[in-house]
């Protein structure tokens, strides 16, 4: 008897145990990896390191225990940077040779990096100065290795993200081909630029080439050739296809040289916010005249729009999902930003915009008034919209369904993420219609576009049980309030 109960008590423990171990490795697999700080300090300065290079053509290999400490202001995400990182702290700029593709998944701009010196080499290219590995000798002249996708763990410590620089206003006269200006590879701004006339009808680069071409434009402000510069595009960015914009305005990039010219080096196109009126008052359609107006400011009208203007924003409906008119998109301007419905003026040829495309329209002659209690600018010829970039990501703002309905009028037309939402309807279980969305706050009408072109998922069963998140586009219907998600994607 007593073995017995022995053994029900061995056989119980092991029971508590394996669910003990079960529970823990659930946890595990359900918990995210949580951002821990590197336990490392700098203890010198990108101005010191570069400091080491006393002379354009030589490589000096380092051999004392310095780090620095800088953060990512140039990564390889549009390709318009290739198998290098740029860096920046305080004190200067250095690109970082790594011998590796995908860099910005490990080092995103806004990524703080610290660089373990001992060991790596710096050198120049033409006299912009780099760090690396090693010395390559396989060319006519040595230059600094890229270090190998091996060692990035041994030299490089990530750290926090999300970090901002920001770029240094200046003008051409200020910058110089000097070995240790401080302003090389570092960002930096220069206002009221644009491209020559004859350039406003080519794109960023040549991509059809084969090879894709690299283009070199040269690009002024109104004080003309004093304030020249060279802007270098890639053959290979993912934005070498698209057409330069046509006005004037700020650029910020990244300051580079090559002998005794100076160059820039831009991330991606929305680094170019050339949307005002030209020098001289010259323009050209779909991209030039106009001055750059906040969404807010044009929510704020009625009627037409009579005096030149522009606005920019990240798109946030879905085109192909329709759960917008194919003859509208919308439009919020960033952030926390405000929004706006464009409606174009005709339904064909259908606009071709993306959910995360970076676009300026130029609004002038449109109409701003509301249709069903949303404000909309309609009559908008499609060529006064232009592409600027693509991906872009817009952070919705988080709320309770309490807290988007006291704020429609605020927050129209501009993305939000509701948290432990249940979807219910009175008409069936499809998304098709006016839906539910209830948490512990409160409920908002849900509207999926109906009929042969309506949003494509309104055949689609909606999920049950409660939501972890929603987002969705805050709206009205005259004087309900709704939203409406993009995709069924917005549901998680």
């Amino acid at each position: 008897m007593h073995t017995t109960i022995k053994n029900s008590i061995k056989v119980l423990l092991l029971v508590l145990g394996l669910a003990t171990l079960g529970s823990s490795c659930k946890k595990k697999f359900d918990e995210p990896p949580v951002y821990v700080a590197p336990t490392i300090t700098a203890n010198a300065t990108i101005k010191e390191l570069k400091a080491k290079l006393l002379a354009s053509g030589t490589i000096v290999e380092i051999t004392d225990n310095m780090v620095i400490r800088g953060i990512v202001i140039g990564d390889d995400k549009s390709g318009n940077l290739y198998k290098n990182i740029v860096i920046q702290d305080a004190t200067g700029g250095i690109s970082v040779l790594l011998d590796g593709t995908n860099l910005f998944n490990y080092y995103p701009i806004g990524r703080e990096v610290f660089i373990k010196c001992k060991g790596l080499f710096v050198g120049d290219y033409n006299r912009l100065i780099q760090l690396g590995a090693g010395i390559d000798a396989s060319g006519t002249t040595p230059a600094v290795a890229s270090i190998p996708t091996s060692l990035f763990g041994k030299y490089i410590v990530k750290g926090s993200f999300n970090n901002t620089v920001t770029p240094r206003v200046v003008n051409v006269a200020t910058l110089t081909t000097n070995l240790q200006d401080s302003l090389q590879n570092t960002l930096i701004q220069l206002n009221n630029y644009e491209f020559a006339a004859a350039d406003t009808l080519k794109t960023f680069a040549l991509p059809n080439q084969n090879p894709p071409g690299t283009v070199n434009f040269t690009i002024k402000n109104c004080a003309g050739t004093s304030s020249a510069i060279t802007l270098r595009n890639s053959g290979y960015s993912n934005f070498a296809g698209y057409n330069v914009p046509k006005g004037n305005g700020p650029i910020t990039a990244i300051y580079t040289v090559f002998g005794t010219t100076k160059q820039l080096t831009i991330r991606d196109t929305s680094d170019v916010k050339f949307y005002g009126t030209r020098c001289g008052a010259g323009g050209g359609t779909g991209g030039g005249t106009g001055t750059l107006t906040d969404i807010s400011a044009i929510r704020a009208l009625t009627g037409t729009v009579t005096a030149s203007t522009k606005i920019t924003g990240i798109v946030i409906s879905d085109r192909v999902a329709l759960n917008t008119q194919s003859q509208n998109l919308v439009l919020q301007q960033g952030n926390g930003l405000s929004g706006i419905v464009v409606r174009f003026a005709s339904a064909t040829p259908a606009h071709t915009f993306n959910v995360g495309d970076s676009i300026t329209v130029d609004l002038t002659g449109g109409t701003v008034a509301q249709f069903a209690g949303v404000t909309q600018v309609s009559g908008v010829a499609l060529s006064n919209a232009t592409l600027i970039s693509t991906g872009k990501v817009l952070t919705p703002r988080v709320a309770t369904i309490a807290q988007v309905n006291l704020n429609v009028s605020a927050w129209e037309s501009t993305l939000v993420k509701m948290l432990n939402v249940t979807i219910s309807s009175t008409a069936g279980t499809t998304w098709s219609g006016t839906t539910k969305f209830t948490d512990a706050s409160g409920t908002i009408d849900h509207y999926a576009r109906t009929g042969a072109t309506g949003a494509t998922f309104g055949a689609t069963a909606f999920p049950t049980g409660v939501r972890t998140s929603i987002t969705a586009i805050v709206s009205k219907f005259n004087t309900t309030n709704q939203v409406g998600i993009r995709n069924t994607s917005d549901v998680q």
